[in-house]
């Protein structure tokens, strides 16, 4: 999992990088990464497992900027990301700010760019959508993971029974 970081984070870079171990996250560095895993990217920052967000707009302009200047995004995944298709959950399209960054993350990705889960999108999402071929899914994101809660509560059972 990827994870933006703002400026006051202090770091080089403005990302965290946590590999999941099958119980939980832990912080690795650029060069420990297992690049066969798949990418979780949150470049407005999470929650879990540390706190980080991208939030006034200062963070976004230095994000940006930074992401421009090649320090946003590790290494491994500037190369990682051409000719992929991405799934975008939970984000809205409608600023303008987070619709930049995501422009700039998917550069050279594949045909269509990817999908997007907009409840009732609105007239700008969907040109913004159109325009950088991402196909709108008129649905939540919960909505996806709906119809596996079965085997998603059994995945987190079976964890639990582990120790983990």
């Amino acid at each position: 999992m990827i994870v933006g970081l703002s400026r006051i984070a202090g770091t080089d870079y403005r990302f965290k990088i946590y590999q999941y171990d099958g119980c939980s996250y832990g912080e690795v560095e650029q060069e420990q990464v297992d690049t066969r895993l798949p990418v979780l990217f949150k470049p407005m920052g999470t929650p879990f497992p540390e706190p980080h967000f991208i939030a006034s707009d200062a963070d976004y302009v230095d994000y940006i900027t930074e992401l421009m200047g090649g320090f946003a995004i590790p290494v491994f995944l500037k190369e990682y990301r051409k000719n992929k298709q991405y799934v975008f959950l939970g984000m809205r399209m409608n600023r303008d700010t987070e619709r930049m960054v995501l422009s700039d993350i998917s550069f050279s990705s594949d045909t269509p760019k990817g999908w997007v889960l907009i409840p009732e999108p609105t007239a700008k999402e969907q040109r913004f959508c159109e325009k950088q071929n991402i196909m709108v899914i008129d649905a939540d994101w919960d909505d996806l993971f709906q119809s596996d809660l079965q085997v998603f509560r059994k995945t987190a059972d079976e964890i639990v029974k582990a120790g983990c």
